[in-house]
């Protein structure tokens, strides 16, 4: 015949075993129900990584973009100081163009001046042989 004891265990163990089933039984969470939340997960998280790569591949095409954009401005500034410079230099020419302009517009007037001298000389010259010419 079974003791106390043998049989106060074995109450316990089907106790134990009840528990755990009545209280498995209650999981909201079926391990079933778990695999394909976890499945869902991880194609969630691999498609999220596709996007990542292709936002990377995107990102790096109009780093590139950006850096070939950089190299034309650069060459730009390149070209637009040395157009500035022959600009500069242009206009320096031209000031000295106008300087000797300036001096030689003095020097025609100044010629202007002793030509019409010339000219009243000339022509009182004239006027005097004529005379003498007509009287002789």
């Amino acid at each position: 015949m079974p003791s106390y004891y043998e049989l106060a265990i074995i109450a316990f163990i089907l106790i134990g075993v009840g528990t755990v089933w009545w209280f498995g039984r209650s999981n909201p969470v079926s391990t079933g129900k778990l695999h394909r939340d976890v499945s869902k997960i991880r194609q969630s998280t691999d498609e999220h990584g596709r996007q990542l790569e292709e936002i990377s591949k995107a990102a790096e095409a109009e780093k590139l973009r950006v850096d070939t954009l950089v190299e034309r401005m650069t060459a730009m500034e390149t070209d637009v100081a040395g157009i500035k410079q022959v600009v500069g230099a242009t206009a320096a020419n031209v000031r000295t163009i106008d300087e000797r302009q300036d001096v030689m517009a003095q020097q025609i007037a100044a010629i202007d001046v002793r030509t019409e001298h010339s000219a009243m000389q000339v022509n009182r010259l004239y006027d005097h042989i004529v005379k003498k010419g007509m009287e002789s």
